[in-house]
């Protein structure tokens, strides 16, 4: 009850709960190679960014190589920023992937109490159901489709479109690993847009994710 992931867990009829990192401390060296987070409604909106940083970093010397995390039911405002600061996370560490729980209980207004944010058991339910199909995809090996994108030419506007299948769209999209030339940039959308300032030849992996955080 009221964890948190660095800070000192708020206080609960006298007691605090374990932070994040004082579990993650406790199991080390026998983390779990895959690992399940679902914190983040007790910490400081101001200081969530650092504790995430803090988090992930204690997770991977740890040994976890995984890290699958599910975002906050935006019921507050503040819960936007941190689910937006949580995507940055999942940008800077390749380890990181995002569950998105705000958009898949969001038409269950059932599954939650009045705050919006404590769970009944059918809620509880759908948590775990959505945890263990990223756990699953987690798993399973990547599915790589080599694709040639369209001849970009120097100075000139470029925009090309990616596609995916076999999930459930919208899909969101991120450099996986190298570089785009300069003068692209690749939006969450999908799309490669941008004047190329200088000829390049590029090889990218690229990361989708569909509306589930899979």
């Amino acid at each position: 009850v009221c964890r948190r992931l660095v800070a000192p867990s708020c206080p609960f009829n006298g007691r605090q709960a374990p932070t994040l990192l004082d579990v993650v401390q406790k199991l080390d060296p026998n983390i779990a190679p895959i690992v399940v987070v679902g914190v983040g409604y007790n910490d400081s909106e101001a200081t969530f960014a650092q504790s995430v940083r803090t988090s992930v970093a204690a997770l991977l010397k740890a040994g976890a190589r995984r890290i699958l995390w599910l975002n906050l039911r935006a019921v507050r405002h503040s819960y936007l920023h941190m689910n937006q600061l949580l995507d940055a996370a999942a940008l800077q560490y390749r380890q990181l992937t995002i569950i998105d729980w705000n958009r898949y209980s969001r038409s269950h207004p059932d599954w939650c109490q009045n705050d919006g944010e404590h769970l009944f058991d059918a809620g509880g339910v759908g948590m775990a159901t959505l945890a263990h199909r990223a756990v699953q995809e987690a798993l399973s090996p990547p599915l790589a489709v080599p694709v040639r994108l369209p001849a970009a030419q120097v100075g000139r506007s470029y925009s090309a479109r990616l596609a995916a299948h076999g999930g459930s769209g919208p899909y969101r999209w991120r450099l996986a690993a190298w570089k785009l030339p300069k003068g692209l940039e690749l939006t969450a959308a999908g799309r490669i847009v941008g004047v190329p300032r200088q000829a390049a030849r590029s090889r990218l992996l690229l990361w989708a994710t569909d509306a589930n955080g899979l």
